[in-house]
């Protein structure tokens, strides 16, 4: 019993390290290089009613106008090369913000 105890605290002490391959805040206020989106996307640095779920901006949004429905657009990051990783962490922060009371969205 006190051998496994010892293999958990060295395994629990071993750091985990891992490379950033890939971020992006969109600070620039402007869409980053090779992003590509369609529809109501857009880059905003201001937090305010219009996209108040988000409350770190700046941040890429979707906005409700023009109205939309039935739609599928879509915004997509530039490729991240992962080639020789035997693991990837993804992380990303979302808000969604129902425009009123009874409307369905969803992601």
């Amino acid at each position: 019993m006190k051998r496994i105890i010892h293999i958990l605290i060295i395994i629990c002490s071993i750091p985990l390290f891992g490379e950033q391959l890939f971020y992006e805040d969109f600070g620039s206020g402007t869409w980053p290089t090779n992003w590509e989106h369609d529809g109501n996307w857009e880059i905003s640095n201001v937090q305010n009613s219009s996209h108040e779920g988000n409350n770190t901006p700046p941040a890429a949004w979707f906005s409700w106008s023009p109205q939309v429905t039935f739609y599928e657009d879509t915004m997509t990051s530039p490729i991240i090369d992962i080639q020789g990783k035997n693991a990837v962490l993804v992380y990303f922060y979302f808000a969604l913000d129902f425009y009123s009371q009874g409307e369905l969205n969803g992601l």
